[in-house]
């Protein structure tokens, strides 16, 4: 399966509005010099200083999603193998093997979008599992 990224939502921790859910304001260009794939950009996944925070009791001028900030997106392949063997007239076996994400492609989550957390444009874990493999054997008789 091949998926895209979602576009990403942003906010600001600390708002004075009426909630912590403000919007920051877009200062410039979040994809500036942003360049390489998800894996080599991690630690710095877009443009932090396209964002400030708004004045208090203000919000910010985002769109709600951005689509030009959009989260990794996913290439998960599974495979499965099997073979049937007769071993007898009447009996026979059944060998199957299976590998999910087959080759061990990380599929990794969004990057933080809080402005004002230690964690923003940073993506900090992974959403898939690291290859799991499975064989199972079935005798019919």
């Amino acid at each position: 399966m091949f998926q895209d990224g979602t576009a990403e939502a942003f906010s600001v921790t600390g708002g004075t509005y009426f909630s912590d859910a403000i919007r920051p304001l877009v200062v410039g260009d979040p994809n500036q010099g942003i360049t390489g794939g998800p894996g080599s950009r991690l630690t710095n996944y877009f443009n932090t200083a396209a964002f400030a925070r708004p004045a208090n009791f203000t919000m910010g001028n985002v769109a709600p999603r951005i689509g030009s900030v959009r989260a990794p997106g996913m290439n998960n392949v599974n495979l499965a193998l099997g073979k049937t063997f007769a071993i007898t007239e009447r009996f026979k076996a059944e060998l199957r093997a299976t590998a999910f994400n087959f080759p061990n492609h990380p599929v990794f989550s969004g990057p933080g979008t809080t402005l004002g957390s230690s964690s923003f444009g940073i993506v900090s874990a992974q959403s898939n599992a690291s290859r799991q493999c499975e064989v199972a054997m079935k005798l019919r008789f």
